[in-house]
Order: structure tokens, then C-alpha cells, then sequence
């Protein structure tokens, strides 16, 4: 459970850093990115359709996780492929307003501080201060996607997102549905009185 809640902690980071904007904007793509946090760095592959993401990350240990969020159904799912199972939860649209919120003005807040080709495609970079916090994208121009993200904490570099690769093209609507096969995991969790 433990790596569950660390791969739900990665990919909200994720979602703030790389792809929310280019989920929101209609534009289709999926990429491999490596997620680097001081010796640690884990491989993630990242599809985005409109409305829909689909996250696949490998754990220490070889296992696999994906977790697929649909706005269009306010729900995402997190399925444990090794056991053919997944887990549901209910998104509450005024949840997701309530958090998209926070991130209101932000666009305003980013400088333009440069230009670069990364992956064979054009790049405006773009840094943001937050107190002792700074943060650095890179933009694909004109597809809002992100191919490289660094923050910094106190002048060093604490995390960074690179895509390896990236295609921009239409997403298969399969990735973005439950598996065939697969049972939905229960909890049955029972509250004491108290």
C-alpha cells in the first residue's frame, strides 16, 4: 500500500509539473518520461487524450502500476496488473475545481528566459520563483507540452522530468479503459463506533 500512496504522491507532482495543460488544450500524445530525485530515477510513460491520462510507472521491484484518469467520467482507476485487479475512485468535479484553482494567474507568474530544441522540436523555457523554489520548463511551442521540467530547492537541483521520447498523434481509446479480465479490488474497511 505503501508504494501505492508513493506512485499516487509521483504522478500528482507529474500532473502539476508535465501534463495538466496538455490535457486541458486537446492535445494527443503520449512519452516516455525519467524522473530523476537525487540517486533515484524512475521511467514513466505518459498518454494524453483530451480528456484522459494514462500513467504507467515500474517500481523497484519490477512491478507495474498504471492509473488512468478520466475527466469525462470523474473517476480514475489504478490498476495492479499482476493481479488483474483495479481500484476505483470517485473524482469529485468540485474537487477538481477547487484544485484547479490554486493554480489560477500561474500562467502569469512564468518568465520567458530562453529557447532551446529538445527532441527535435522547438522549445521555449520558461522559470517560475516560488520563495526558496525555482522551477524551469521546457515548452514544446505551440503543443503545450512539457519535455523537461527541473526544480530547484535553495539553489540545487532537487527534481527532474525529461521526456525521452514523445509522439503526438492519436491516442488508441483502449489505453484509456479497464482491461479485460480484470476485477475490481474491494476494500472492505470497517470504521469502530466510537
Amino acid at each position: 500500500m505503501r508504494k501505492v500512496i508513493y506512485y499516487l504522491m509521483v504522478l500528482i507532482l507529474v500532473l502539476s509539473l508535465v501534463g495538466m495543460t496538455s490535457a486541458m488544450d486537446n492535445v494527443e500524445y503520449n512519452a516516455v518520461y525519467l524522473l530523476t530525485n537525487g540517486k533515484e530515477t524512475l521511467t514513466q510513460k505518459l498518454y494524453f487524450s483530451n480528456d484522459k491520462m494514462r500513467m504507467e510507472m515500474d517500481g523497484k521491484k519490477g512491478e507495474k502500476i498504471s492509473m488512468i484518469v478520466r475527466v469525462d467520467k470523474n473517476v480514475t482507476w489504478i490498476l495492479m496488473d499482476e493481479q488483474k485487479m483495479y481500484m476505483e475512485q470517485k473524482v469529485d468535479p468540485e474537487m477538481v475545481k477547487q484544485y484547479a484553482k490554486q493554480f489560477e494567474g500561474y500562467e502569469t507568474k512564468l518568465t520567458k528566459i530562453g529557447s532551446e530544441k529538445l527532441l527535435g522540436y522547438d522549445c521555449d523555457i520558461y522559470e517560475n520563483v516560488e520563495g526558496k523554489n525555482k522551477y524551469k520548463y521546457w515548452l514544446v511551442k505551440n503543443k503545450n507540452a512539457v519535455l523537461r521540467s527541473i526544480l530547484f530547492e535553495n539553489g540545487k537541483e532537487k527534481l527532474r522530468i525529461e521526456a525521452k521520447e514523445i509522439n503526438f498523434r492519436k491516442q488508441a481509446d483502449s489505453l484509456f479503459e479497464i482491461p479485460d479480465g480484470y476485477q475490481k479490488f474491494a476494500f472492505n474497511l470497517k470504521i469502530p463506533k466510537q
